[in-house]
Order: C-alpha cells, then sequence, then structure tokens
C-alpha cells in the first residue's frame, strides 16, 4: 500500500494507535464491518456494539481505535476514499499517459459503480447516517463531499489547466452532484428508453466531459 493509502486509513482513528501490522488489520476488520452494517442492516443500526460483534470483538477493543461514533465515521468516510482511489491508481497503470485518459477511465468507473445495488444501499444509508449524527451543522456531510469533489477536482485541473481555482471547484461540484443524483434514478431511467437509444450512462460522459473540458 502506498504511504498516501496508509495515511488515509489512518486518519479518524486515535493518535498512537494500530502502528503495528495487528493493529491495521483490526482496524480494517472494524471499517469492513461499519460498511457490512450500513449495507445489509441500515444507519438505525450503526452502533458501537453491533460493529464489534459483527468484526468479532469486544466493544472496548474497538473503543480503543475508535473511542466514539463521530471517530468512526470519519474513519469509514476516509477508508470508502482510500478505496475509491486506490481503484483509480489501478486504473491509471494500464493506461497511455494523457490527462484526458485519466478522466475519462475515472468517470467510466463511476458510472459502472452506481449500477452496483451494494454502492447505492451503502451511499443512501450513510447520507442518512451523516444526517442522523450532524443533522445541526451538516460539518460531516461537507467533509464527505470534499473527499469526493477533491478528486474530481485535480482530474479537472489536469484536462483544464486554464480554469481558476473557484470554476474548478464548481465543475467538480456539478460533476459530483450529476454521478450522485443519478446514483438515485437511473433504474427509473432505463424504463424508459426505446430499442436502440442509447444506456444513459453515455449522455451523461458527454454532458459531464463537456463540463470538464468547456473553456
Amino acid at each position: 500500500m502506498s504511504s498516501t493509502a496508509e495515511d488515509t486509513r489512518n486518519r479518524g482513528k486515535r493518535s498512537g494507535t494500530a502502528i503495528r501490522a495487528k493493529g491495521q488489520k483490526r482496524v480494517v476488520a472494524i471499517l469492513e464491518a461499519s460498511r457490512a452494517i450500513l449495507i445489509e442492516d441500515g444507519y438505525t443500526q450503526f452502533s458501537l456494539r453491533n460493529i464489534a460483534g459483527r468484526a468479532g470483538i469486544h466493544l472496548s477493543n474497538l473503543q480503543y481505535y475508535f473511542p466514539g461514533k463521530d471517530e468512526l465515521i470519519h474513519g469509514l468516510m476516509e477508508f470508502i476514499a482510500d478505496k475509491y482511489l486506490q481503484t483509480y491508481e489501478t486504473l491509471f497503470k494500464k493506461l497511455p499517459d494523457g490527462p484526458e485518459a485519466r478522466l475519462n477511465a475515472a468517470i467510466e468507473y463511476l458510472l459502472t459503480d452506481i449500477r452496483n445495488s451494494k454502492t447505492r444501499r451503502f451511499f443512501v444509508q450513510l447520507w442518512a447516517l451523516l444526517e442522523s449524527s450532524d443533522a445541526h451543522s451538516g460539518v460531516l456531510l461537507n467533509e464527505m463531499y470534499a473527499l469526493h469533489i477533491s478528486t474530481l477536482n485535480s482530474l479537472i485541473a489536469e484536462v483544464s489547466p486554464h480554469l481558476s481555482p473557484g470554476i474548478l471547484q464548481q465543475r467538480a461540484t456539478m460533476i459530483a452532484s450529476l454521478i450522485e443524483g443519478m446514483m438515485l434514478m437511473i433504474e427509473d431511467a432505463d424504463e424508459k428508453l426505446q430499442p436502440g437509444e442509447a444506456a444513459i450512462e453515455d449522455e451523461l460522459k458527454k454532458q459531464i466531459l463537456r463540463i470538464a473540458m468547456d473553456k
């Protein structure tokens, strides 16, 4: 694992924990159990006790790494963001050098991923969890979107280096909103297609690339 990926996974935990391989393995088990709880049981069952049980450890062992629910949510968001970053790195290694190829690969992956029922279930439940945990300030929701938008921002900056930081941020936000909104509606959109018409991903990808590269 790259140092960047390891640093990402280590954020959200109590300082000084999970330094050894055994501790790092336990943290991954906790975060995988957290993800499974959201997908299979829903956000109302997202508790430290339930997650410890799913991970096969005592509650006190979980709290050694993540003292409270907020720390665990932070860790889970960063864990998922790291998984996407690792996927991008793997995809990019197979591509010819060039920013457009990287942007295309990332967008194609995201549009394929939103068809995955587990992906949709996870994010819908995560949104509900963040809202229930942070109903007043929206800090956790903002943090989740910041992780996603920053990656898109970097990819757009490569293909459109002439754009100002403010415009880059706007376009990354627009693209993230298009993809996440389509996650909820993609199956309904399929039902309205006529024989021979292209899948909605094709049209969505064209619009995303236009947003990213329009002068």
